[in-house]
């Protein structure tokens, strides 16, 4: 393999022009075309709407062709005129795909939005009529004047379907010119190509003879009756150099080379070999003309979606047919297709800084050498004296560059050469330095480099990349510190990586370490090496730590119980806290305090702490049930500086299971107005009439809950319950009417609950008496207004004596053990005489009435 020139700059663009104004336009671009549109069939559009609706699929059939103005006219005439040799030319694949020919590549394999134009000259112009340009760049000029003629053009920015109006009035990126642009990188490399192309060594040649093998002649008069008017060229193993090339020198003594009426697709059959560029150089006074033809590209060529094949003018001796009344079409087409296929004329090449000095008459980019290899030259800003390329009636994708390049009724995308890939191994090592354990890196190539404090090693970074373009393998790191890094490859593909972190040993003072990293590819090593740098420093760094740990019996064992639940502790242990604080900072601490958010301050053994001292303090606390936590914490100070820490302890205060219930039996002898505890006789007095009420609450006085609780009593029976389960502290309670009964009486209640396999009781009594109530009246009479009052239980009774009233007494007794309640008196023939509200036992009241 030959190494190429660079392509970058020159694949940018579609078409190149070259000549200054002096000599005439540089481009011509005319009548309704489009270039740099990437799309199958045909616009049947006009300039500035190319995406009617619908598009005009002007290379599919039916026939007739639509309206014009389009290009399907040109290779498209009336298909039953058997005479047409374009008749038939396109195949659409399953895919409907257009093929122009069957053993050719598909037709617009370039790449869209690509009909960028460069005018190099520092005075070059150009001229636009009735086109549509789809571009990223559009029109690229050196002079800010080069638009001498741009009329009814579109520019359609990149993925744009609206297109702008191009002017000629001053350069404007947003609607197609940028200027002025700067080509020097272009035309350097042009020169380059032009060199090279020169010195490539033959690998076949055409000439005016007819030798019988048609690999290496094309018969310009017979092509036609080639296969049926379609001929395959194929260069298989024509790369007798080796270099990547097939050059083929067209030398006709006299006379241009011509390529009329046929279809020509070039390939290459071996698909063993290596994908080749292949060159025609046209030699001698020679040009290239074609009419009613196609150039396709087929298989197993160089660039897939690019140049493929190149038709070169380069060489000094091929200047001019004719030096007078016109200049010189070195590439003149009329009715062309082509696919991959590039023409390019450099014998001129517009890299001086002005166009009136190109340089001496020796240069033979300068001056025209009239009879090479004499000395007679003709001065080239003469328009006369200028190479061109003429296209008229054409459309493909390819690349033209000329000092003139003239086209009238085209549709062209940009073909550009691909790229050499050039097998460069190469490999890069990025070496960074983290100051706090791998958090933050720095790519510290330079001293000083970050601080990294004592008692924090430094962390390195070891970053490995293929930047070539070949695969390496046997991959190998070492660090004249750390000596060899083990690594989780020792192969990369191309732009592949790893990253590899190791801790170093921390180091006072300014340190550095330096990597190197190799790979192999072939016979190949590559290598690189990185330093990092850092600083080890004794900074003052206080700082102080706090541990809190919890015994759960007695101080026997701790824990470190940051996080609940922590261990359980059982009532009657009080649990114990171990606290052990540490100054874990480079520098000395005082005043040093230890509180705790239950405890309270703790009492600390000292107050100072040196580097790395510490001390430890155990305290018991109170136990208290269910989840429990402390937190301490700890100060201390250095200088003007406060440095504190927290730890919490959890702990679960448990109580053994202690099931337990209690019973409380109440009697009422007022139908449940009034409750008595009555656990001894004799209770209350319930008055016949009147029966007890009994009320019993039920409580869970132990830890755990109770379940299939009953209630019974002795009188009662059984007592129906609200619930049969209790958690510790619930209770119920039922009230029950019992049956009164005279004298004392007592009623014992009995209750049970279980937990697990234990069953738990109680029982209480209530006492009360039961008592009948008793009541006396003892009525008298006064004669004697009132002194006196006797019984007269029978008749006669006193004699009441004229004019004196009778007067009544009542006396009224409680002669029964209870207190007697609303009690009336009520005469025969006085009526109500009087109301006791309430009458204690053996208290009398008394009532006088008369008539």
């Amino acid at each position: 393999m030959v190494n190429r020139p660079n392509v970058n700059e020159i694949n940018d663009y579609l078409v190149i022009g070259m000549r200054p104004s002096e000599a005439g336009e540089a481009v011509t671009i005319g009548s309704s075309q489009e270039i740099g549109a990437n799309r199958q069939t045909l616009s049947g559009g006009n300039p500035g709407d190319p995406f009617v609706s619908p598009i005009t699929p002007n290379i599919n059939p039916p026939y007739p062709a639509p309206s014009s103005p389009n290009l399907r006219s040109v290779f498209f005439p009336d298909p039953s005129d058997p005479t047409n040799p374009n008749v038939n030319r396109w195949l659409w694949d399953s895919n409907e795909q257009a093929h122009f020919l069957p053993d050719a590549n598909l037709l617009f394999r370039g790449v869209d939005w690509t009909g960028n134009v460069a005018v190099t000259s520092p005075t070059g112009t150009y001229s636009l009529q009735d086109i549509n340009v789809f571009a990223d760049i559009g029109f690229a000029t050196t002079w800010n004047q080069a638009a001498d003629d741009v009329e009814n053009s579109y520019y359609f920015d990149e993925n744009s379907l609206s297109g702008v109006l191009m002017s000629d009035a001053s350069p404007d990126p947003a609607r197609g010119w940028v200027a002025p642009f700067d080509h020097t990188q272009l035309l350097s490399d042009l020169r380059d190509w032009r060199e090279f192309i020169r010195n490539l060594p033959r690998d076949a040649f055409f000439d005016s003879g007819d030798p019988a093998n048609p690999r290496d002649v094309i018969n310009r008069n017979s092509i036609a009756t080639v296969a049926g008017g379609k001929l395959i060229y194929d260069v298989a193993g024509m790369d007798i150099n080796n270099d990547g090339f097939v050059v083929i020198d067209i030398q006709y003594d006299g006379t241009d080379f011509e390529v009329n009426n046929s279809d020509w697709i070039i390939t290459n059959s071996d698909p063993e070999e290596e994908e080749k560029l292949v060159i025609f150089r046209i030699r001698g006074e020679a040009n290239m003309n074609m009419s009613n033809s196609s150039i396709m590209v087929g298989d197993g060529l160089e660039c897939p979606d690019g140049l493929s094949v190149m038709f070169v003018k380069a060489h000094p001796e091929e200047e001019f047919t004719s030096l007078s009344g016109s200049s010189d079409q070195v590439f003149d087409a009329n009715n062309l297709v082509i696919n991959g296929i590039g023409f390019w004329d450099l014998n001129t090449i517009g890299d001086a800084e002005t166009d009136e000095d190109f340089g001496p008459p020796t240069d033979p980019d300068v001056y025209i050498n009239v009879d090479f290899p004499t000395t007679d030259f003709v001065d080239r800003n003469q328009q006369d004296n200028y190479t061109e390329i003429s296209i008229s009636n054409a459309q493909g994708c390819g690349q033209f560059i000329s000092p003139f390049v003239e086209m009238q009724n085209v549709r062209f995308i940009r073909c550009a050469p691909c790229p050499e890939v050039v097998e460069d191994p190469a490999i890069d090592l990025e070496k960074f330095v983290s100051p706090d354990g791998g958090t933050t890196f720095f790519d510290a190539d330079t001293p000083p480099g970050p601080n990294i404090p004592e008692g924090i090693d430094p962390v390195f970074r070891y970053v490995v990349t293929n930047t070539g373009n070949v695969p390496l393998e046997n991959i190998t790191l070492t660090d004249d510190v750390l000596g060899p890094i083990t690594i989780p490859s020792t192969t990369l593909d191309p732009g592949e990586s790893f990253a590899v972190e190791i801790t170093g040993t921390w180091a006072e003072g300014q340190q550095v370490n330096i990597a190197i990293v190799t790979g192999d590819y072939e016979d190949i090593t590559v290598t690189d090496e990185d330093p990092a740098h850092y600083v080890g420093v004794v900074e003052p760094a206080p700082a102080i730590d706090l541990e809190k740990f919890v015994s759960p019996d007695g101080g026997t064992t701790f824990f470190d119980a940051d996080t609940p639940p922590g261990p359980d502790i059982p009532v009657g242990t009080d649990p114990v806290f171990r606290f052990i604080v540490t100054n874990t900072g480079n520098v000395p601490l005082e005043n040093i305090t230890l509180t705790d958010d239950v405890l309270g301050p703790i009492t600390i053994p000292t107050t100072t702490l040196d580097p790395g001292e510490s001390f430890t303090v155990d305290v018991t606390g109170t136990w208290a049930e269910g989840q429990q936590v402390n937190t301490a914490t700890v100060t201390g100070e250095y200088e003007d500086i406060t440095v504190t820490d927290e730890d919490p302890a959890h702990y679960v205060g448990v109580v053994e299971p202690a099931p337990a219930i209690d019973l409380e039996k109440f009697v009422s002898p007022d139908g449940g107005t009034t409750f008595f505890d009555a656990d001894t006789p004799p209770g209350p007095n319930i008055p016949e009439g009147t029966d007890p009420v009994f009320r019993f609450i039920v409580t869970n006085t132990g830890n755990v809950p109770l379940e299939n609780t009953t209630l019974t009593d002795d009188v009662l029976g059984p007592i129906t319950i609200p619930t049969t389960t209790l958690d510790p502290g619930e209770s119920f309670t039922v009230d029950v009417t019992g049956t009164w009964a005279e004298g004392q009486q007592v009623n014992t209640a009995t209750v049970t609950g279980e937990y697990e396999d234990i069953t738990v009781s109680d029982e209480d009594p209530a006492h009360y008496v039961g008592v009948v109530p008793s009541l006396e009246v003892e009525k008298l009479v006064s004669v004697d207004g009132g002194e006196t009052f006797e019984p007269a239980p029978s008749s006669p009774g006193p004699t009441l004596p004229e004019g004196v009233t009778v007067q009544f007494q009542f006396i009224v007794t409680n002669t029964g053990p209870v207190p007697i309640t609303n009690i009336t008196i009520e005469d025969s023939e006085l009526g109500i005489v009087g109301v006791i509200p309430v009458l204690q036992p053996g208290e009398s009241q008394t009532f006088i009435a008369s008539p």
